[in-house]
């Protein structure tokens, strides 16, 4: 990073002599650090840390559900079939880049994260929906905060959703 302290090491090691010369291996790499730029570096860059406007920014999105679901795969290793998908949160702008949780977790309030959870689960329902309708059946999981799932309230909203997209 242009601060010079180290975010990241990755070792990858090989078996066979000039295994990382061949033209896909060098693709690999290319793409592995061009993600790297687009998911750590140049987020750190644009986003001003602790500034009020940012924050203020970042939970008007939540709040508009201006924030897209990611499905992360999750495989059987014993298989190699997919298992499930993990929806996973993710704030994007053409200022910031893709914002991770670690950087607008902690700026939304409790409220926020209710409208997190709740606009996330609409729209992982909304995808599963899409997937089923493709013939594409998989179990979906999602994070809920233990502030969010102790309210009496959650079940209802749950359900809702369930029923919303049934």
């Amino acid at each position: 990073t242009r601060d010079s302290s180290v975010d990241f090491v990755l070792l990858i090691q090989g078996s066979f002599p000039s295994q990382f010369a061949s033209g896909w291996m060098n693709a690999f790499a290319s793409a592995l650090k061009s993600r790297w730029e687009r998911l750590v570096v140049a987020p750190k860059r644009n986003l001003t840390n602790g500034s009020l406007a940012d924050a203020i920014k970042m939970r008007t999105m939540i709040s508009d559900g201006d924030f897209e679901m990611y499905m992360q795969p999750i495989v059987d290793l014993r298989t190699g079939q997919l298992a499930k998908v993990e929806a996973l949160a993710r704030l994007e702008t053409t200022e910031w880049g893709l914002v991770s949780p670690g950087v607008f977790l902690p700026v939304l309030r409790e409220s926020e994260i209710d409208l997190l959870f709740r606009h996330g689960l609409s729209k992982s329902l909304q995808a599963l929906r899409q997937w089923d309708d493709a013939g594409l059946f998989v179990d979906l999981t999602i994070n809920i905060s233990p502030m969010t799932i102790s309210k009496k309230e959650s079940v209802d909203w749950i359900v809702e959703a369930l029923d919303r997209f049934e």
